[in-house]
This record gives structure tokens, C-alpha cells and sequence, in this order.
């Protein structure tokens, strides 16, 4: 008897040897993705790959359809921080409505099953800020009085708000518009700057985002003086603070545009006429521009001069 029941104690002990491994299998918990997003093997589902953009009314969120999925569910964070669900749909995007002005956010997508149990991990898309508006595309450019600063019409915009940066400084905001262009005035010969124009509503609120013109070198506006000499046309100016050297121009009266001269660091120029110069009895006009780098003063002329060799100067 004893020989009896020692046998039947090992025999369920050999049973419970083989059925345990299996039980362990079956009831082990699916792993918690990782820190880094990576996507665990035990997963039934992929990740969808997210894209994400500004739309006018929110942050519109785009996936790629799983083949398996019966419905995914968006979810957001803020930095490094924990991820919270903000819906669920049968369709591959979702346009989140929430969003703060100025915000960064990243998304991701998890696949679901009928039961809207979660069977894929999560995957962080890029991050956004969130603006309603896109922002203009600036031009900048050296006027006689300053730098004028243009841009392209925005749909939805009330104004635009006008700022200036001196390098990788901070942004400073010099004036407001609804028109499409504006002149600043108080720029400093020599310094270089950079623009941005930011869309706002009705309420004054800044809803497109900073980016950067491209840098420009304000340079003042030459003073130009013309005067006869013996044997051509003499140009003469002042120094303008911050310009590397300077690019002289004329026109003959009803001639059309401008035409360049030569290139001096001096402060003036002589128009030789034994060297295709001026022709006696015509009338010119003359500007010089200031240059430093790809920078340039504006074009501002003198009134028209007759040529008149070794004559006083003064216009005829």
C-alpha cells in the first residue's frame, strides 16, 4: 500500500512539472513598453507611424491604417511627461481641438481591439507647437530711411505684429499693421538685423510662430554731391558708419535705370571722360550706395548735372 501511494505522489508531482511551465506562460503579464518608446515583440499590433501639423482649429493628427486594428486611440504629452488619451476613432487621423497657443505637444497612436483593449505600443511622433497660422514669408531691404520689411497676406490674420533681432538676441516687437509692408525707422547703420513677422486675431494675440528673415546690414544713405571738373565728373560723400566700401552709379536723364560706375573705399569717385566718361552738353545724375558683406544702402540720386568741363558745377 505505502509502495502504492508513493507512486501516485510522484506521478502527480511529474504531472504538475509539465502543466506549470504552460500555466506561467498564459498568465504572464504583456511587458510595459520601454522609456526610449521602443516597440515590445509581444505586442499583437505595430504602432501606426504618426504625422502631425497646424490646422487653422487645432493639431491634426495622421496615421497609417494596421491591418488587424478595429479602432486606434490618440493620446498627447507635454515634454517627458505621462501620455493622456484625448479620443478614439475607426478613421486614420484626428484633429485635436484643445491645443494651447505657443504649446509644444507630441502624439502617438495605439492600435485597439474590439474590446478597446490597447494591443500596440507607444511610438512619441515628432513635436509641435501649436499655431493657428502659419507665419508670413519675409523680405527684407535697405530704404533711404530705414529697413523695409514686406510679407505676404495671410488668410484669418487681423494684423501683423513686426519684431527685430540684433544676431541670436532676443526678439523685439518695433510695431503693428494690417497692411502687408512696414518701414523701420530707427535702425543703426552698421548693424545687422533679422525680422519676423507674426500673425495676431482680433484680440491682439500673437497666433503664428517666430521664424526668421534673413539677416540684412542697415547701412544710411550716402549724401551725394556732383560737380564738373576738367575732364569728367567728380562724385563726392560721407563717411557712413559700418560700410566696407562703396558702388557708384549713374544715369543720363531719360536713359532708364541706374548704372553702376566702379568701386572705391574712398569718399569719392572721378568720371573720366577720356575713359568713356561723361558727354559733354547731357545730363547725369549719380548715387552712391554703401555696401558691407551682401548689405547695401538704398538708391537715392542727385538731381540731374549738365556736363560741363572745368564749368562751376552748378546744373545748367
Amino acid at each position: 500500500m505505502r509502495k502504492r501511494i508513493v507512486c501516485l505522489c510522484l506521478a502527480a508531482l511529474a504531472l504538475a512539472g509539465l502543466r506549470t511551465p504552460a500555466l506561467a506562460q498564459e498568465e504572464a503579464p504583456a511587458a510595459e513598453i520601454t522609456a526610449s518608446g521602443t516597440a515590445d515583440k509581444r505586442f499583437a499590433l505595430p504602432a501606426p507611424t504618426v504625422q502631425i501639423s497646424n490646422v487653422s482649429n487645432g493639431i491634426k493628427v495622421t496615421w497609417n491604417k494596421v491591418s488587424g486594428a478595429a479602432r486606434y486611440a490618440v493620446y498627447y504629452r507635454v515634454g517627458s511627461g505621462s501620455w493622456h488619451k484625448i479620443g478614439a476613432t475607426t478613421a486614420t487621423s484626428y484633429t485635436w481641438k484643445k491645443a494651447a497657443i505657443g504649446k509644444s505637444y507630441t502624439f502617438t497612436v495605439r492600435c485597439t481591439d474590439s474590446r478597446k483593449v490597447n494591443i500596440s505600443p507607444y511610438i512619441p511622433s515628432n513635436t509641435v507647437t501649436y499655431y493657428p497660422l502659419p507665419a508670413p514669408t519675409v523680405q527684407i531691404s535697405n530704404a533711404a530711411s530705414g529697413i523695409k520689411v514686406t510679407w505676404n497676406k495671410i488668410s484669418g490674420a487681423a494684423r501683423y505684429a513686426v519684431y527685430y533681432r540684433i544676431g541670436a538676441g532676443a526678439w523685439h516687437k518695433i510695431g503693428t499693421t494690417t497692411a502687408t509692408s512696414y518701414t523701420w525707422k530707427k535702425a543703426v547703420s552698421g548693424t545687422n538685423y533679422s525680422f519676423a513677422v507674426r500673425c495676431t486675431d482680433k484680440n491682439k494675440v500673437n497666433i503664428s510662430p517666430y521664424i526668421a528673415s534673413n539677416a540684412l546690414t542697415w547701412l544710411a544713405q550716402p549724401a551725394v554731391k556732383a560737380a564738373n571738373k576738367p575732364g569728367g565728373m567728380q562724385v563726392t560723400w560721407k563717411k557712413i558708419t559700418g560700410a566696407e566700401r562703396y558702388s557708384v552709379y549713374f544715369k543720363a536723364e531719360n536713359s532708364g535705370g541706374w548704372n553702376l560706375l566702379g568701386s572705391t573705399t574712398g569718399l569719392s569717385y572721378l568720371w573720366d571722360e577720356a575713359l568713356g566718361g561723361p558727354v559733354v552738353g547731357n545730363r547725369y545724375s549719380f548715387t552712391v550706395r554703401a555696401v558691407s558683406g551682401g548689405s547695401a544702402s538704398a538708391y537715392h540720386g542727385t538731381g540731374y548735372l549738365r556736363y560741363a568741363p572745368a564749368a562751376s558745377g552748378t546744373d545748367a
